[in-house]
């Protein structure tokens, strides 16, 4: 039933569904999630995947941002979605107690080359966009933790998923079609969080919106598969969660079990990008560092003591925390993404980091390893059905301590970033590849989407590289 009540949403969705909140939400993830588009088509990944396209020679159809060129539909959504996971600077998305990963870089990237190719609305992006989120946040209440804890990446296995419905509703495809394309995505989903900290991590995303893009396209042009995927007895569920769950009568939904018209009733009721709503990042690091990050700028804020002074750094971290921030003692740029003992260092340092604190160069400075020596990682178990609040307590060689609990780190949404700061952020990482004219134009593009008859100016507009 799972799959069934899913794909009739999605079939019978239109932009009248949604409300003034959820498009407004919508244009904040879109301009977020193309701001560090921008900023991640700077990165050597992405040169190196820019070229092995074009020398491809695909057809010209979707736009690669900050690339000068266009390629097919399905390498775009791939490039783009590897660029805008390359700085790990994306949103994420919690669903407590749950760790649900980064859904923006699998699922706009799909839609936007998609979109592109077929000539659709700024509307009908939006739409796809909000669909797609709704699709990825049901798909991490449904399978639970699980799949995270044995060593799956949540952002392509369910992303894959997510890409593909909102694709599915771009092609207007019926709901038999959808069916077919999450059995097809069910096929092509995977990632596994060992290579964080590697090139691999950001390709995730890229290979979950290409991925999701495909399976779609390929349901339009007639190609079978199982049309009960996520709950058949080999299906999505029983395979990344080797647990099988009868759906017919009820419904595995995060911490509780709903029946089959609960579930219908929860979709869209409310849209899950306006709750929980998506939480977006001020650091380029994993959102598991930020709760260090936001300890040590209250730290820097209330004492203003030289970093010098510390002595020692005690963290007091949920476990669930030690499977994404694994690099105790990182040695490249890429690791330091996932050390909360780096993002903690240097912010103690030198304040909020940057996209260029997130070098081999910087992250082996000597005063940063120094600092690192004298941070104590200590782990407890949270209360059951709680994420666990991380507590700091940052001791100086004359006796006095610093003690913070960070609850939500700023950008979450109990903990929100105004639009002000959102466009400062997108502002800041477009500057480095758009011409100044080309920045205000592509904010203001994106502010007044729903007006759009279609998307090749944007797409335009965010393929001209500096």
């Amino acid at each position: 039933m799972f799959t069934r009540i899913l794909a009739r949403f999605i079939a019978d969705a239109t932009y009248e569904d949604l409300p003034k909140p959820a498009v407004a939400a919508a244009k904040r993830g879109i301009l977020d999630v193309v701001a560090v588009t921008l900023a991640g088509s700077r990165e050597p990944l992405a040169g190196t995947l820019r070229q092995l396209v074009r020398d491809a020679k695909y057809n010209e159809e979707a736009a690669v941002i900050g690339g000068g060129f266009k390629t097919d539909a399905y390498h775009a959504a791939f490039i783009n979605g590897a660029m805008a996971h390359a700085l790990d600077y994306d949103d994420v998305l919690h669903l407590p107690p749950l760790w649900t990963g980064h859904p923006s870089v699998a699922i706009f990237p799909a839609v936007l080359a998609v979109a592109e190719k077929r000539h659709v609305s700024g509307r009908e992006l939006i739409l796809a966009y909000c669909l797609g989120i709704e699709v990825y946040a049901k798909v991490s209440l449904f399978c639970g933790d699980t799949p995270h804890a044995n060593g799956w990446h949540n952002t392509p296995y369910k992303g894959t998923m997510a890409a593909a419905a909102a694709v599915a509703w771009l092609l207007r495809l019926d709901e038999l079609q959808v069916r077919r394309a999450f059995g097809i995505a069910a096929s092509l989903a995977g990632g596994l969080r060992q290579n964080f900290g590697t090139m691999m991590k950001p390709l995730h995303a890229g290979i979950a919106a290409r991925n999701g893009a495909e399976a779609a396209l390929l349901a339009e042009a007639g190609i079978t598969s199982d049309e009960n995927m996520f709950e058949a007895p080999l299906g999505f569920k029983k395979v990344f969660t080797g647990e099988y769950s009868d759906t017919s009568v009820e419904i595995p939904y995060g911490n509780a079990r709903i029946t089959p018209a609960q579930f219908a009733a929860c979709l869209g009721n409310p849209w899950n990008i306006v709750s929980p709503g998506l939480s977006f990042k001020v650091c380029p690091s994993c959102r598991a560092t930020h709760f260090g990050m936001d300890a040590a700028l209250g730290f820097r804020e209330k004492l203003a003591v030289d970093a010098k002074h510390i002595s020692e750094v005690e963290c007091r971290v949920p476990n669930h925390m030690e499977s994404v921030l694994f690099h105790h003692n990182p040695r490249t740029g890429l690791e330091g993404k996932f050390s909360l003992e780096y993002v903690l260092a240097r912010t103690l340092l030198d304040g909020l980091p940057k996209i260029s604190d997130f070098t081999d160069e910087r992250v082996n400075e000597a005063r940063v390893t120094e600092l690192m020596g004298k941070i104590e990682w200590r782990s407890f178990v949270p209360d059951a059905g709680t994420f666990g609040a991380p507590e700091f307590v940052i001791k100086l060689d004359d006796g006095a301590h610093f003690h913070a609990r960070v609850e939500s780190p700023r950008g979450d949404p109990e903990n929100p970033v105004s639009d002000e700061i959102l466009i400062a952020k997108y502002e800041d990482c477009a500057r480095s590849v758009l011409q100044p004219s080309v920045v205000d134009q592509v904010r203001d593009t994106i502010m007044g989407l729903e007006t759009l008859e279609g998307l090749s100016q944007l797409a335009g507009l965010l393929s001209k590289p500096w």
